[in-house]
């Protein structure tokens, strides 16, 4: 992230470092190479977790918090502030209601919810609102030919880092040369500022201690997109926004 912001010219967005949660080699670790974290300009918090709460409870108005990974560093969070609840919404990829991977007809364990499902149940169980963009609306979100290809071959800069990086990832090769990996992540960020080309609907789920988002009528009530209106309207804005064009 520190590499993409300075090679971007947004080295004045800060970040922080979160809990660690394991220790191996990132997927990404071609492209950054002798990269150092010390050497980045901007600002880096030691403690992230600390950071966010710090910018929720200065922030005027409610907060939208997008959590696209496990959601141990918001655990950590309402651990140590559970007032936080109070002043944000949480807008996360996780989850899988209807519709697992890839299409699939039955609902699976999804990642971010299975990598640390007590963490997504302390989530679910703070005060705040939730939405969830689950593999329902975003387990087969590709970008395919034309829409690929205006992303690989733009000179901007934001779409030069992403192409860089996907090239050199680790599961490269997994994915045909004119097609995205699946832009699960982007589903939740598009939910967090707009919602009308989704299809949204309002359920009661739990979660298990295996990390299963399980259909109960005495779970919580979270708002989940479960397909597309306009599923090409939602790649143009995407294309747009990576491409300037």
């Amino acid at each position: 992230v520190a590499k993409m912001l300075q090679e971007l010219g947004r080295t004045d967005i800060p970040i922080g470092t979160g809990v660690r949660t394991e220790v191996k080699p990132i997927n990404q670790a071609k492209w950054l190479g002798d990269y150092d974290l010390k050497d980045h300009p901007g600002k880096v918090y030691e403690d992230g977790v600390q950071a966010l709460i710090d910018t929720i409870k200065a922030t005027p108005g409610e907060v939208t918090l997008i959590v696209i990974g496990g959601q141990t560093n918001i655990e950590e969070a309402l651990k140590r502030d559970p007032s936080i609840a109070e002043k944000a919404r949480v807008v996360a990829m996780a989850g899988s209601v209807r519709i697992g991977y890839d299409g699939g007809p039955k609902p699976q364990a999804e990642w971010n919810v299975v990598c640390d499902p007590k963490a997504a149940q302390a989530v679910f169980a703070a005060p705040w609102k939730i939405t969830y963009a689950p593999l329902d609306i975003c387990g087969q979100l590709r970008l395919t030919g034309d829409d690929y290809l205006k992303v690989e071959k733009s000179d901007n800069p934001l779409s030069k880092v992403i192409i860089e990086n996907y090239d050199l990832w680790v599961n490269r090769g997994h994915h045909p040369k004119d097609s995205s990996s699946i832009l699960y992540d982007t589903a939740a960020v598009y939910l967090a500022f707009d919602e009308s080309l989704a299809t949204m609907e309002d359920v009661k789920l739990s979660i298990s201690d295996k990390g299963d988002t399980v259909l109960d009528e005495n779970g919580r009530t979270v708002r989940i997109g479960t397909g597309w209106k306009d599923e090409q309207g939602f790649k143009d804005l995407l294309v747009k926004s990576l491409t300037g064009k």
